[in-house]
């Protein structure tokens, strides 16, 4: 069943250099603007940002500012030759803590799995008509 108070929270996995990993559940408000949240041992959220904007900074191109109601603070980055961003903590060292990186199945990766059943259509789960209405 469809609710329209759903609120869509995407996984993103941190992993730190020791290999430690804890996910972040991202929620997308609008342009630039998200919550975060992560699972408490007993399995509830707790947010760590609630409506974070993000924007760059106009002063300087390498670095981004954060705002929420709350508070304003800038994060420091590089790009280097390869496209790697690397966050830099507050005294200008490489951040500890990255993003892992998902791998996206391609269609050659379903075809050397073995998956002989590939449809080239879908059907809908939802019989019936789809109308569009105009208010």
């Amino acid at each position: 069943m469809f609710r329209m108070n759903h609120r869509a929270m995407r996984p993103v996995d941190l992993i730190d250099d020791e290999g430690n990993e804890e996910t972040v559940m991202v929620e997308y408000i609008k342009e630039n603007t998200f919550n975060a949240y992560y699972r408490d041992e007993n399995g509830f959220l707790v947010s760590i940002l609630l409506h974070a904007e993000v924007e760059m900074n106009s002063d300087r191109p390498d670095d981004l500012i954060v705002r929420t109601e709350s508070e304003t603070f800038k994060v420091d980055y590089y790009l280097d030759t390869d496209g790697q961003v690397t966050q830099l903590d507050y005294e200008g060292a490489p951040s500890h803590i990255s993003v892992k990186p998902k791998k996206l199945v391609t269609e050659d990766d379903a075809d050397s799995s073995g998956s002989n059943a590939v449809s080239a259509s879908v059907q809908s789960p939802m019989p019936g008509r789809v109308v569009k209405v105009f208010v």
